[in-house]
C-alpha cells in the first residue's frame, strides 16, 4: 500500500492548478493532493486510489493515471482492510473547500461529513486531529516513519 503525493506541473495552465498552487504556496511545499494507493501496476503506472478530490466532489475510489512526473509514491504500513472500510462508509462525502480557509485561519477548520484529502487519509488510518494534517506535512511525517 502506498501513498501517492501529487505535484502540479508549472506549464499547466494556472487555471487548471489555482487551487493546487495556494495549497503549495500556503503549505511550504511542493505537493498539494495525496491519494491512498490500494493496487498499481508499476509498468502502466495505473492504479486503484481513494481521496477526497475537488475535482471529483469529494470522498471517492477511483482508477487513476499516475504520471510519473506528477507524483511521488510513499510506502505505507496500516490496516488496510480498516482505511479501505472507512473509504467504503464515507464514499460520496463532500469536499470540504471551506477547510482549505483552516489552512489559513484555524477556526474554520472542520465541517461534520466534508473531507480534503489529507484529512481523509488520516482519518481512516485512526490518526487524531486529521483536520490539521496538509499533504505536505503528511508527506514528511510519512516518509520519516512509514505510518500515521
Amino acid at each position: 500500500m502506498h501513498l501517492a503525493f501529487y505535484r502540479y506541473s508549472k506549464s499547466d495552465s494556472i487555471f487548471k492548478t489555482f487551487i493546487d498552487r495556494i495549497i503549495c504556496w500556503w503549505t511550504c511545499g511542493p505537493y498539494s493532493h495525496v491519494e491512498i494507493v490500494w493496487s498499481l501496476d508499476f509498468e502502466k503506472m495505473i492504479g486503484i486510489s481513494s481521496s477526497s478530490s475537488p475535482r471529483d466532489g469529494g470522498v471517492r475510489t477511483k482508477e487513476i493515471y499516475f504520471d510519473s512526473d506528477k507524483w511521488t509514491f510513499v510506502e505505507i504500513c496500516g490496516n488496510e482492510l480498516k482505511a479501505k472500510e472507512w473509504f467504503l462508509e464515507h464514499s460520496g462525502e463532500k469536499y470540504d473547500f471551506t477547510a482549505i480557509l483552516g489552512y489559513l485561519w484555524r477556526p474554520l477548520n472542520k465541517h461534520n461529513n466534508k473531507w480534503i484529502c489529507s484529512e481523509s487519509i488520516c482519518e481512516a488510518f485512526g490518526a487524531n486531529d486529521s483536520w490539521r494534517y496538509d499533504p505536505n506535512l503528511l508527506f514528511n511525517l510519512i516518509s520519516k516513519n512509514n505510518r500515521l
